[in-house]
């Protein structure tokens, strides 16, 4: 499957806050990229849960996705991902059984336990408490989608008789991916949840298969299915040259500022990128989905083959770029060129 990772990202970091206008105009951009990417045959549409930065123009994912539920009719929605640990759990039970029916059943939700300081300061959560809170909220949710009225008494939440009325409409609940890339993220990825997702960063194809294989054991002796979704930046246009043209320094000064971020957390990328001078396009093009309509078809192939994914989540734009009409006609060719031959080759 492929799905389309909607930015809610415009302008630089730390740019000034945005006017009520500014902030609408991007908004209906968000309406258009998703419609467009529905109609165009992505499998998906999955939207960020960012907060308290002046470039976010949706801080809310699931109110973005109540909007989408009403502009899209086909494709799936959900997010990339939430950070699960910031909200009442039972809020979020409700919310996404609401969304799930207002959509018609086609919610799928990626909850990851979160790391930007920002985030946790906006809601008045210590973060040293992220993984009991993770872990409970998503036993809270399995519960709740279950209906009937029960009690939780954890490390981090206490409650008598709740109950999560009216359920979703897929039974059970939405499907729960789980993003992180640590050993014992994709261990609960495996165990908790129904997809390992992981983001946009580049990858050494030998480390990333050994991550896929742990991640593939525990869930099969866990008894359940696995599902690997990799998140690829990229772009299509007639020629590789002029993919890299319009979208190549806004994909590159992203992973420059997931380089750096990384960098204050300890976590060092894969070679040749050392250094913030090693990302140009070219560098990076063997860990992008960007070019020509047969290029994206090839790259995404490898994704399938050489990486053993089962679903891939583009971006088409950046913080910095493109322009919104180069992005919708980014959107329209890679639902008529690209998404068919890869939806033959690889079955869907």
């Amino acid at each position: 499957m492929i799905h389309y990772l909607l930015d809610t990202h415009f302008g630089d970091y730390g740019r000034p806050v945005p006017s009520a206008e500014e902030a609408q105009t991007h908004l209906a951009t968000l309406l258009e990229e998703a419609t467009l990417a529905d109609e165009a045959g992505f499998d998906g549409v999955l939207v960020p849960d960012r907060h308290n930065r002046p470039e976010t123009m949706a801080p809310s994912p699931l109110l973005l996705l109540s909007a989408l539920s009403q502009a899209t009719s086909r494709c799936q929605l959900g997010t990339f991902s939430l950070v699960l640990t910031l909200y009442p759990p039972m809020l979020v039970a409700e919310e996404m059984a609401q969304l799930d029916l207002t959509s018609g059943g086609r919610t799928v939700f990626s909850v990851s336990m979160g790391y930007h300081p920002v985030y946790f300061a906006q809601v008045g959560i210590d973060p040293k408490q992220r993984v009991s809170r993770f872990e409970e909220a998503v036993e809270i949710l399995r519960r709740a989608w279950i209906g009937e009225t029960f009690s939780f008494h954890g490390k981090r939440f206490d409650l008598d008789d709740v109950r999560c009325t009216p359920l979703p409409a897929q039974p059970g609940g939405p499907a729960l991916w789980m993003g992180g890339e640590s050993e014992q993220m994709i261990r609960r990825a495996a165990t908790l949840g129904d997809a390992w997702a992981t983001g946009q960063a580049p990858v050494e194809r030998d480390a990333w298969l050994r991550r896929v294989e742990l991640y593939r054991t525990q869930a099969e002796a866990a008894g359940k299915p696995s599902h690997v979704v990799i998140m690829r930046d990229g772009f299509v246009a007639s020629t590789y040259e002029e993919a890299a043209r319009l979208a190549g320094d806004a994909a590159v000064a992203e992973q420059v500022f997931l380089f750096r971020n990384n960098a204050t957390r300890g976590k060092k990328f894969p070679p040749p990128f050392a250094t913030e001078d090693d990302f140009t396009v070219d560098r990076m093009r063997p860990h992008l989905v960007l070019g020509s309509p047969a290029d994206c078809i090839e790259q995404l192939q490898r994704c399938y083959d050489e990486l053993d994914a089962d679903s891939v989540v583009m971006r088409f734009r950046f913080p910095l770029g493109p322009a919104a009409s180069a992005v919708q006609e980014a959107i329209q060719q890679f639902g008529e060129e690209v998404i068919p031959h890869v939806h033959d080759r690889v079955g869907v």
